[in-house]
């Protein structure tokens, strides 16, 4: 199988138990994967396919964090932030905060 993408960042959702797993990656994408279900099906220690992706950032996306409420935030190359609701897949909102990358976010809970 090919190599996967070079992921910088990963982060667990606080608001389902830690089952949601996001990662970042260098084509733009933001992919989330439910851990729990796919641990389960899956022991040979095989990555398996997201369960969704989001398309975010041209150029690439280089971190990723979640709210307490389980929003997914993402910084890009782009110099944006977006804020993704899971539960409806989609961007919820972009915001520019600058004309280069963005490469470190964090939430205060």
């Amino acid at each position: 199988s090919p190599p996967l993408p070079h992921s910088p960042s990963l982060a667990f959702s606080p608001a389902d138990g830690g089952s949601t797993l996001a990662a970042a990656y260098a084509d733009g994408t933001v992919r989330a994967y439910d851990v729990q279900r796919q641990s389960s099906s899956s022991s040979s220690g095989f990555v398996p396919p997201p369960h969704r992706s989001y398309a975010l950032h041209p150029g690439g996306c280089e971190s990723v964090s979640f709210s307490a409420d389980g929003r997914l935030l993402s910084a890009g190359e782009d110099g944006r932030v977006c804020f993704t609701d899971l539960r409806s897949s989609r961007p919820v909102e972009k915001v520019k905060v600058g004309n280069g990358a963005c490469a470190l976010i964090g939430v205060d809970a």
